[in-house]
């Protein structure tokens, strides 16, 4: 293939990813929305229970093979990763600016590209790293943090993007063996069940005005 057929197949992948970000961004707000009303963990759950049911239409298409996987300890590092990652980041949201959040966040680019070369054995160029760096001084300076960066929860939103990192280093190593719904179940599954004993001890019933939008982050 030509270099000009490879970028031309990394189109849809780009729109994928941009899509991706456009839902997360809308999920983050939403968070930032109910986190002042219900506990994290509780939240945690509405997104992950929620969104294995949306699996439910794939796998009743092409049955049970899709959950089929050479790797279970894998998924449940990746599923213990998204968990400590979504668990982190909603604590965040619900306390602090949503500007310094996302310029926290924004550190997982550059994580995943230093992480991908010693995990993945990926060769990352020096014209990358210098792309990578801009960017996110630039995204830094138009976010623009403000005073509350340093504090508890600037740590677990830290962690949280160290865990997202993590995570989706284990995304591109199972997707060279796994079905996407195979990593998206199992990750939710694990989530879904952490945050599901929580509930007892945490549960708020949810204002039938407030159902809707915490379906909709799932």
């Amino acid at each position: 293939m030509t270099a000009a057929t490879r970028n031309w197949g990394n189109l849809p992948a780009i729109g994928l990813m941009l899509t991706a970000i456009l839902l997360f961004a809308v999920m983050d707000a939403l968070i930032k929305w109910q986190g002042a009303k219900y506990h994290v963990l509780q939240i945690v759950f509405f997104r992950s229970f929620i969104g294995l049911l949306v699996l439910l239409w794939p796998l009743l298409r092409s049955g049970p093979r899709l959950l089929a996987t050479s790797h279970p300890w894998l998924h449940l590092l990746r599923g213990a990763l998204g968990l400590a990652s979504l668990v982190g980041f909603f604590a965040a949201f619900a306390v602090m600016p949503f500007g310094d959040v996302y310029a926290i966040s924004f550190a997982s680019p550059l994580l995943i590209t230093a992480l991908s070369v010693p995990l993945l054995g990926e060769t990352v160029g020096w014209r990358r790293w210098l792309a990578v760096l801009v960017g996110l001084t630039g995204v830094v300076i138009m976010v623009r943090p403000g005073s509350g960066i340093f504090d508890l929860m600037a740590l677990a939103a830290l962690g949280g993007t160290l865990a997202y990192a993590l995570a989706m280093l284990l995304v591109r190593r199972l997707s060279q063996t796994e079905t996407n719904v195979a990593i998206v179940f199992y990750s939710g599954a694990l989530a879904s069940l952490a945050s599901g004993t929580a509930l007892p001890f945490v549960w708020q019933t949810p204002l039938w005005s407030d159902l809707p939008w915490l379906i909709a982050i799932g």
